[in-house]
Parts: structure tokens; C-alpha cells; sequence
């Protein structure tokens, strides 16, 4: 985890492929928290230094299931505003617009939302929905 993982990680993106080519290490993995913040930054910096970036993701996901037959209020939302999603590519990300994932990387139909954030959030009003919400009460159960 970088610094961009908020009580997790500690490690300068800017430093990671000095450290690893330091440690004769051919590639390295970032694997932030619920971010991908430091994707473009640690993949310039790495390739730069002849290091191989591999970039992931730790995601925290909460899931309460729907009554059979019905879609939850916020993935229902999400499903609409999609419609009218700008669809955006990395490069084209900015502090101001929705960096909510869209389809399988590996392909050429992979996108990022693109709309308006919702003020002091990564995401639009309707993946804030859903990114966002409290962890269902089996999850705070104490064992």
C-alpha cells in the first residue's frame, strides 16, 4: 500500500521503484485501498526506472442481499445513471468528475463514469450510493 491508503500504507509512490530496483526486483505491485489514486503516478515513476508497475486494488465490499425480485434502490440508480455516464478514459479523469470503474479493464469497453463528484467524494451522487454504505449488522457482529 502507498500513502494513498489512509492508515494502511506508508510508502512513497515516488520511492517504491527506486526500492525495488534496489532489491534487483523486476516488477512491483501497488495494491491500494478502496483507491487507485497512485495508478498513473506509480506507473510513470516505475517504467521510468525500467521497473514493471502492477496495479490493483483492495476493495472493502458490504452486500445486503434484495428481496428476491426486487434490485437494491442504489444499484438500481447507479443502472440509470450509467445511461448518461460521459465515459471517460484514465487520462481524462480530473479532481471534478466520477472515477467509478465501468466494465473489464482488459477490454476496449472499459470506462470510467466521468460525472460530476459529489463534494469531498470520488464519486458521482449515485456510486457514491453505493460505495458508500453502512456495513450490514452480521458484519459488526462480534464473534
Amino acid at each position: 500500500h502507498t500513502e494513498y491508503s489512509l492508515l494502511e500504507g506508508a510508502v512513497p509512490v515516488k520511492k517504491l521503484p527506486k526500492l525495488a530496483h534496489d532489491a534487483h526486483m523486476p516488477a512491483v505491485a501497488v495494491t491500494d485501498t478502496n483507491n487507485m489514486f497512485a495508478a498513473l503516478e506509480f506507473s510513470e515513476t516505475a517504467a521510468k526506472a525500467g521497473i514493471q508497475p502492477i496495479i490493483g486494488c483492495q476493495l472493502d465490499l458490504s452486500y445486503t442481499a434484495a428481496e428476491p425480485g426486487k434490485r437494491p434502490e442504489a444499484l438500481a440508480k447507479v443502472n440509470e445513471i450509467e445511461k448518461s455516464a460521459k465515459k471517460l478514459s484514465l487520462m481524462e479523469l480530473t479532481e471534478r468528475t466520477c472515477k467509478w470503474p465501468v466494465g473489464d479493464p482488459a477490454t476496449e469497453d472499459f470506462w470510467f463514469c466521468g460525472l460530476p463528484v459529489q463534494q469531498g467524494k470520488p464519486y458521482c451522487e449515485a456510486h457514491v450510493g453505493v460505495a458508500f454504505q453502512p456495513m450490514s449488522s452480521r458484519r459488526d457482529r462480534r464473534r
